[in-house]
């Protein structure tokens, strides 16, 4: 006969020093984002924001908020725009409550006045969260979050998402990704007061996905991905593993000196660390032996010639 003793008061610490543990990551890996955005960012900006990432949806800092913040502790002077986010207006009841009580000079708009704004020369910018990131640079957030990616690329706006490498999923495609779709009273209805008739069909989902072609940057803690893939940035710091190439978007995530050039047509899966460092030594030595990429130019030369 066995006897398990249970030290509930051990349990009981582990999960609370945990717990505090990943309260104090969230906080430094959102700073250290917010310091790799906010070098996007100008002097005398005005930046939109959509829904809520900042310190309400997070433990203390923010990720997109994070973004804004250290843009303005750097010293630079800017502005905000909020959406209100509709149906459950997360912009008004939290974002525009956070950055106005945080002392920033922050307007909110309807959702239907972001082509108004945008097309009046209103916005420098745009920096909003995200749920989930997929391999592809597909970007689920809250809903509302395409049409405004959309209506920025009109009127050639850069449009950045500021994400944490926790947000990205390394398997999943937009096929396998379930949008939620919330109850009809968010619409039908503000508040307890009813607003629409009875019976009226609703289409409320929660979500929508944005694709890479209208994202000109992810910010996340290990740097900043941007398209195409030229470059694949390894920080062993921060990141065990390797932001993949795709056909439509790659990763390309700077990170100062780490920085390896990587042959085009070289594909990457989800790697470990050290199975990457291993490919990307093994590039090095190619440019080494082949003398770069001008051997790659000279025998297209040479194929023309004959």
């Amino acid at each position: 006969m066995y006897i398990m003793v249970i030290d509930v008061i051990a349990i009981k610490n582990l999960i609370v020093k945990t717990a505090q543990e990943m309260a104090e990551d969230d906080i430094k890996i959102n700073m250290q984002m917010g310091k790799n955005g906010s070098v996007l960012f100008n002097n005398n900006d005005t930046i939109m924001t959509h829904c809520n990432a900042g310190s309400l949806a997070t433990v203390a800092y923010g990720t997109a908020l994070g973004v804004i913040r250290a843009t303005k502790e750097s010293g630079k002077n800017v502005k905000v725009i909020a959406t209100e986010t509709r149906p459950v207006q997360q912009g008004s009841r939290l974002t525009a409550f956070e950055l106005k009580h945080d002392g920033f000079d922050v307007s909110l708009i309807p959702d239907t006045a972001v082509g108004y704004t945008m097309a009046n020369k209103l916005v420098n910018k745009v920096v909003v969260g995200a749920d989930r990131v997929l391999r592809t640079g597909h970007v689920y957030n809250k809903i509302g979050t395409y049409q405004v990616a959309l209506i920025a690329k009109q009127h050639r706006i850069p449009f950045y998402v500021a994400a944490p490498l926790s947000t990205f999923d390394m398997k999943s495609t937009p096929q396998d990704v379930i949008i939620e779709q919330r109850k009809g009273t968010e619409v039908t209805q503000i508040g307890d007061r009813k607003t629409a008739p009875d019976g009226i069909n609703v289409i409320n989902p929660a979500f929508d996905m944005t694709p890479p072609e209208l994202i000109s940057g992810i910010i996340t803690e290990a740097g900043v991905a941007k398209p195409p893939l030229k470059d694949l940035g390894i920080d062993p710091s921060t990141s065990r593993q390797v932001l993949v190439k795709d056909g439509r978007f790659g990763m390309y995530v700077t990170d100062g000196e780490t920085n390896a050039t990587l042959r085009r047509g070289d594909t990457l899966e989800a790697l470990d660390l050290d199975r990457a460092n291993e490919l990307l030594a093994g590039r090095r030595a190619w440019e080494a032996e082949n003398g770069g990429v001008k051997v790659k130019k000279t025998r297209k030369k040479a194929s023309k010639k004959s």
